[in-house]
């Protein structure tokens, strides 16, 4: 019967998240390092866009693979930072300009994506699966195409030009988390 049916959107306990507004320094990825993760196309971009400073969470078994790609690639604009959880994950967040979900498998709706949007960040994701359905194009993130480092820095470079832009969709990202959850 319809009324013993419930519908759970959202997959995260958000209260005690306070947003952030304002555009930290960095672009933020917090994930396992896995392939499918997409870390390599966010590496890839990287080096398109040495500019852009970018911080990486997480651990796993592609840990090695990564982190030797960005020093061989000399990427004196990424830092790896080993596992993140509780407030100092959500500090990092907090103090980014944006989240980058870069993924490359059908995610049914990400977590890193959601903490970003409740935390007031807007998420650079990959036009695949749950992203492209969390993510609003233009009002609370940007999407690119899979597998696409040169898409990837081009969007982190619309967010790098205009601080603006990212407090309004930081402040579209967390009104939309709180309507989910």
């Amino acid at each position: 019967p319809r009324e013993k049916i419930r519908s759970l959107r959202c997959a995260a306990d958000l209260r005690g998240f306070e947003p952030n507004f304002e555009p930290g320094p960095y672009f933020f990825c917090h994930s396992r390092l896995i392939p499918e993760k997409g870390i390599m196309t966010l590496l890839e971009a990287a080096a398109i866009l040495p500019e852009a400073q970018i911080r990486i969470a997480g651990t796993g078994p592609d840990a090695h693979r990564l982190e030797t790609f960005a020093r061989e690639k000399k990427l004196a604009n990424v830092v790896f930072l080993g596992f993140l959880s509780g407030g100092a994950l959500r500090s990092a967040i907090r103090c980014a300009r944006a989240v980058v979900v870069p993924s490359n498998c059908y995610e049914t709706g990400p977590l890193a994506g959601l903490e970003a949007l409740a935390l007031g960040k807007p998420v650079i994701g990959a036009r695949i699966g749950g992203i492209r359905e969390m993510v609003v194009e233009a009002e609370t993130g940007l999407l690119f195409d899979p597998l696409d480092p040169a898409a990837l820095a081009a969007r982190m470079r619309e967010l790098m030009d205009s601080e603006d832009r990212c407090r309004q969709m930081g402040r579209a990202a967390a009104a939309a988390a709180r309507r989910q959850c």
